[in-house]
């Protein structure tokens, strides 16, 4: 590891090398961790970075967790060796996913421990509250026609159920019914 004596000796070469030709002509080539004296500290380390394996690290005693990389122009987030959100530059700008946990109980983007978002299955979304599935939202191409892409937790039956459109006028002139299965 650089300790920090070292360190600003080679930002002392740097800038004597900038100041003399005007541009960086070499390279800081180092053999293990860049970090500070304090282990619980952040650190760089010297390593291939993975989705699982984090290379820049806010604590060098918890090396599985930080920032690593998965691919080109993509980043994870690591939290003890799972990658638990990427992020990477799309054709449009860029974009945050998280790794669904596929669990009602533990989603992906809680609000507390049991509360939030999820993502059971590839086009649905669902929000749990209390470690129970109260809704969800399915892709609206995938639906037949008089169904809705929004389901409920329907307290007698301890399940989720789809809500379905009524026919035309069936709720009143110029009205649906929507209709929730017993």
């Amino acid at each position: 590891m650089i300790k920090q004596r070292s360190t600003l000796t080679a930002v002392l070469i740097f800038a004597a090398i900038f100041l003399t030709t005007g541009c960086v002509a070499a390279d800081l080539i180092v053999d293990g961790t860049i970090g500070v004296t304090d282990q619980a500290g952040a650190g760089l380390l010297n390593e291939t970075a993975t989705g699982t394996n984090p290379t820049l690290v806010p604590n060098q005693a918890d090396k599985d967790t930080g920032v690593g990389r998965s691919g080109i122009d993509r980043g994870t987030l690591v939290a003890g060796g799972m990658t638990v959100a990427d992020f990477r530059k799309t054709g449009v700008g860029s974009q945050l996913n998280f790794r669904p946990q596929n669990n009602i109980a533990r989603p992906a983007l809680a609000f507390g421990v049991d509360s939030g978002f999820n993502e059971p299955s590839d086009d649905l979304l669902s929000l749990s509250l209390g470690a129970i599935e109260a809704i969800q939202f399915e892709d609206p191409a995938d639906l037949a026609a008089g169904e809705t892409s929004l389901w409920l937790f329907d307290r007698n039956s301890g399940t989720v159920v789809q809500v379905t459109v009524g026919s035309v006028n069936s709720g009143g002139a110029g009205f649906k019914v929507l209709r929730i299965p017993n």
